[in-house]
């Protein structure tokens, strides 16, 4: 059932009403709001007597925190450069061991390669010496 064309008049009037007396109890009357005007006028001078020395005071703790992070990205780099140096020499110390064993390595090896060779060497020549002086004895008694 729809509502009768009356009543929904007077409902919306009764609500507009209700709107406006909320309205008239939160809005200010002319002297209030000139007080307020005189409030807020007074902070906004306030303010712009203080905007200088809080932009200088802004301006010196940007600089300050700067100054800081600067330091402390200098310290982290320059632990991280002595880390790196530090581990650095230690693994060309753990290479230059490995280098140095193997060098010892390689020279007992080759003391052992050319020490045979020297030895088969000498037996040649024991042996050429020997066969040298037997030919000479079949040839002297022949």
């Amino acid at each position: 059932m729809s509502k009768d064309p009356f009543q929904v008049l007077a409902d919306e009037v009764t609500l507009i009403r209700g709107e406006i007396e909320r309205l008239q109890r939160t809005s200010l009357d002319k002297d209030e709001a000139k007080a307020l005007h005189k409030v807020v006028a007074k902070g906004v001078a306030d303010l712009n007597q203080i905007l200088p020395t809080l932009e200088r005071s802004i301006q010196h703790q940007l600089f300050d925190s700067r100054e800081i992070i600067r330091e402390e990205a200098v310290m982290g780099a320059r632990g991280a450069a002595e880390t790196a140096i530090v581990q650095s020499h230690a693994r060309s110390l753990e290479e230059a061991a490995k280098l140095a064993q193997a060098a010892g390595e390689a020279r007992r090896q080759a003391w052992m390669y050319f020490g045979g060779f020297w030895v088969w060497l000498a037996f040649v020549g024991t042996l050429g010496c020997l066969l040298g002086v037997l030919g000479t004895l079949a040839i002297v008694q022949g």
